[in-house]
């Protein structure tokens, strides 16, 4: 029996608030403060701040001037006094030969042939670390559950996978090995990239005939996988033998017309994209923590690497999980 199941991610309303502020909001904020006030006491109270506010400027040649010296004035004497202060003097108590002299405000010689100190640099700010391997490490679900046996490929034979980036964005194929790597490490399953193909996965065609994996980027045109607002789709077929699901095809779609940052820095990136359409093609299904990239919406709190329920979950689909047939 062959089994094919798939799972799409869409980015969620709030990449586009990733910004402080939609411009619809902005638009209401500015209306907001331009609309004259409704009750009848406001308008008076902001005639009487603009007659103050002219009386002042009106008044600023002579006062503002004769206001401005003094403080001037105020400023210097409370200067003199703080040099003054920090002057070395010589202050002396009692009387007789019991007189005792000191000088005040001195810096303390520093001992014979000893260096002076360096001042000690101020430590540079870090950035802030978007937070990863957090959340709950119960948090993971299959694909193809099969109670305690979930569906998985064979982790010890490698898994050859195929890239059609014919429209792939820059940083594409790089991001795409990066995330092969990442899920090889969590799983222990060795991926072997095949190269470049022109195939492009699709429901009921040959996309993802063959064995193995292809990663492609395409457009709603060029494949059925891709509907609504998914912004990818990745999932697996397997044939079901002696009570085990074992994975033989994998596939992955980005929708090509996406404009997704590069890289693996958090939030909504390719990177989170295709750890997680890569999280299905191994055996994943969604989870409903959002601390995990296995959650099904992309948003700018996705950790930049797997959370606790990820990796439990890969390592149940994984090497850990021995050898299939």
């Amino acid at each position: 029996m062959t089994a094919t199941r798939s799972k799409t991610i869409r980015i969620a309303v709030l990449f586009g608030a990733l910004l402080i502020g939609t411009p619809a909001t902005q638009a209401r904020a500015d209306e907001t403060v331009a609309t004259p006030p409704s009750s009848a006491s406001a308008p008076s109270a902001v005639r009487a701040t603009r007659t103050f506010s002219e009386e002042e400027t009106r008044l600023a040649p002579a006062k503002a001037r004769r206001a401005a010296k003094a403080r001037r004035a105020t400023r210097a004497r409370r200067a003199a006094r703080s040099r003054q202060a920090a002057k070395p003097r010589r202050v002396c108590r009692g009387r007789g030969r019991a007189r005792r002299c000191s000088v005040v405000g001195a810096p303390a010689p520093a001992p014979s042939g000893a260096p002076a100190a360096a001042p000690v640099p101020a430590p540079a700010p870090r950035p802030e670390a978007v937070p990863a391997g957090g959340g709950d490490a119960g948090a993971f679900a299959f694909l193809f559950p099969n109670g305690g046996n979930p569906g998985r490929w064979n982790p010890c034979a490698p898994v050859h996978y195929s890239i059609n980036a014919s429209r792939a964005p820059a940083g594409g194929v790089e991001d795409v090995q990066e995330a092969m790597r990442r899920v090889g490490q969590a799983t222990g399953i060795n991926f072997v990239y095949d190269g470049s193909t022109g195939e492009v996965p699709s429901n009921g065609g040959n996309g993802y005939s063959g064995a193995g994996t292809v990663i492609a980027w395409a457009t709603h045109e060029e494949t059925n996988m891709l509907t609504g607002n998914a912004a990818g789709v990745g999932g697996a077929a397997a044939v079901s033998s002696n009570g085990y699901i074992r994975i033989t095809r994998g596939f992955v779609v980005i929708d090509a017309n996406r404009t997704v940052p590069a890289g693996f820095s958090g939030g909504v990136t390719q990177g989170a994209l295709l750890m997680h359409e890569l999280g299905h093609m191994v055996g994943l299904d969604h989870s409903g923590d959002q601390a995990q990239i296995m959650y099904p919406t992309v948003t700018s709190r996705t950790p930049a690497d797997w959370g606790a329920g990820d990796r439990n979950g890969l390592a149940r689909v994984g090497a850990a999980n021995g050898c299939l047939g």
